[in-house]
């Protein structure tokens, strides 16, 4: 099983990557997009927010996708296309939402992270057009946030067919857990 997180930005892609960590999923670090992919060092967090050309590729996304492999999974914020529907057919897809004006917020907080360097565009936050093909799971970063241990199970569900692991101890440890762009509000 490969999985893939298909957020909108700003809206918990790092901390679900945490909490999949948790359930024993492998993570690369790599987050896709259309025409080029990062490949994080998880062990430099800082740096690698902050000097993100040094983990820049070019390679289109139907060439990129193949990198991740049974067992692990990725990041993307690639809004649904019947391009993208094809290439992640065989993965599970975990769609994370969040409200505009808290993403607009972190994103804030972020960039004061990264030196003031980048922009977001509000009109592309349409990955939750995803929810209406199969294999895909709901989550938002108020679920993770607020421990919502159904929802925890839920996604173990989808994931494994089981639960297969304590949801409660496993959110909490994400939640703890440093990760690329955890806020300082955490």
């Amino acid at each position: 099983m490969r999985a893939l997180i298909i957020s909108q930005p700003k809206s918990g892609s790092y901390l679900c990557a945490n909490l999949l960590q948790e359930f024993g999923l492998k993570f690369d670090g790599y987050h896709f997009n259309e025409d080029y992919y990062q490949k994080y060092d998880l062990s430099n967090i800082r740096h690698a927010l902050t000097n993100t050309e040094e983990y820049t590729f070019q390679q289109h996304i139907s060439q990129s996708i193949g990198h991740v492999q049974d067992n692990y999974f990725a990041i993307t914020h690639l809004n649904y296309t019947d391009e993208n529907y094809a290439l992640f057919r065989p993965f599970k897809k975990i769609i994370i939402t969040r409200s505009k004006d808290e993403i607009l917020q972190s994103w804030e907080r972020f960039r004061s992270v990264r030196n003031g360097k980048g922009e977001i565009d509000i009109t592309s936050l349409n990955q939750y057009h995803w929810l209406d093909y199969p294999n895909t799971f709901h989550l938002t970063f108020n679920n993770m946030i607020n421990k919502e241990i159904p929802i925890i199970d839920n996604l173990q569900q989808f994931l494994f067919g089981n639960i297969l692991h304590n949801s409660r101890t496993c959110i909490r440890t994400a939640l703890s857990t440093s990760s690329l762009t955890k806020s300082n509000i955490r």
